[in-house]
């Protein structure tokens, strides 16, 4: 879970006296957040987020985004309590990725976390929020909540406000959101709407679907487009944090961050320009590799596209990768001839490692290009390669 993407739901109340619900909601995909539905139920129509850890100190209205009720894109009925909200980001939150939500049942005694914006957390009339966490108790498969136990709960059951579309963390993937506190636990428990039950729902899993799939298309866009110029960090930003594999995302980013750190240091470092040459285009090749793998795992998840006009797309896709395999092929056999005609053994050494990289970065390459012809064949038994 990125904790810095939790957000504050705040909807104004039209009884009078009370001036509103507050409520906790996530990102699961650029613009989209999930939270609870009952939490709009009985507001005015107006509706203000606040991204929590990306509010400047002097930010307008402290933070809150205005929202209306046109913004509320898909909504869950009866015991399906919960809602997306089209919301869009400060430039800070830009790169900052999504949650994973996935059609999948919660298991008996998974371990679970979050953060939500309770009662509890409240100074100065704003909250903070609160790390929580416990044990998943899962339902039959016909019902429409799991139980959550909580470790450390507040005392007083009306502490828990707030908490109310808090994301289900199962390690980095949501499998719902909380909806409720049943009275007579302590307050130990929270009931929760399972993810699985909204991907029932064709509305959500269109909507969920149509941004993985863009954040796909923004992949293959940038990545070559990544290629073509220096190492930049808001480009590796971009192209990791559309990554809808989170784990994959931190290891790639770990090496990226790695690169640029070394790419920064051999700018700054003017001294041994020859030896540094051949460090920098190292680290280019293996930052390549890495962009390369990243595409080479997505296509393996088989988030693509479906239909005829679709796999003529990822066909055209993998011909330019062709011809990106040819471009590189070409520049080893150059490579090559430059080993063999050097004579400086600490250069010898940086070629060898380039050309090792080159060949990983080829082989992640031909198996990408494999791949997704594979694909599209699964889909299309009778289609012929282009």
């Amino acid at each position: 879970m990125n904790k810095n993407l939790i957000v504050t739901i705040f909807v104004p109340s039209t009884a009078q006296g009370k001036r509103g619900k507050i409520g906790t909601g996530y990102p699961v995909a650029g613009n989209l957040i999930l939270t609870s539905r009952h939490v709009m139920d009985e507001g005015s129509g107006e509706i203000q987020v606040r991204w929590h850890y990306f509010t400047d100190e002097d930010a307008p209205d402290n933070g809150w985004i205005p929202l209306t009720a046109d913004d509320i894109v898909w909504k869950g009925e009866k015991e399906l309590d919960a809602v997306l909200l089209r919301c869009p980001r400060p430039k800070k939150a830009q790169w900052e990725g999504w949650g994973k939500i996935i059609n999948t049942e919660p298991n008996q005694h998974d371990k679970w976390h979050s953060l939500g914006f309770s009662r509890a957390t409240q100074y100065n009339n704003l909250r903070e929020p609160d790390n929580v966490s416990g044990t998943i108790e899962s339902m039959a498969g016909r019902a429409d909540h799991f139980e959550l136990t909580v470790n450390c709960p507040p005392e007083e059951l009306e502490m828990w406000q707030g908490v109310s579309g808090m994301p289900v963390f199962v390690d980095k993937e949501i499998l719902g959101v909380v909806r409720y506190v049943p009275d007579n636990f302590k307050s130990s428990k929270l009931y929760a709407v399972p993810s699985w039950k909204m991907f029932e729902n064709e509305k959500f899993r269109k909507l969920i679907s149509v941004f993985q799939r863009n954040s796909i298309t923004k992949i293959i866009k940038n990545i070559e487009g990544l290629f073509e110029r220096n190492v930049n960090e808001d480009a590796l930003r971009k192209l990791v944090s559309l990554c809808t594999n989170e784990k994959r995302c931190e290891r790639f980013y770990g090496h990226a961050e790695k690169v640029l750190g070394k790419y920064n240091k051999l700018k700054e470092n003017e001294e041994n320009e020859n030896n540094a040459s051949y460090e920098l285009s190292l680290n280019k090749i293996e930052l390549q590799k890495n962009h390369i793998s990243s595409l080479l795992l997505l296509v393996e998840m088989k988030i693509f596209f479906k239909g005829e006009s679709a796999n003529l797309t990822y066909k055209k896709e993998a011909l330019r990768l062709e011809k990106e395999y040819n471009r590189l092929y070409k520049r080893k056999i150059k490579i090559e001839d430059e080993l063999n005609l050097n004579r400086d053994p600490n250069n010898t050494a940086q070629i060898k490692n380039i050309l090792e990289c080159l060949h990983q970065t080829m082989k992640y390459l031909r198996q990408t290009i494999d791949s997704i012809f594979t694909l599209i064949e699964e889909e299309m038994p009778n289609g012929e390669r282009v």
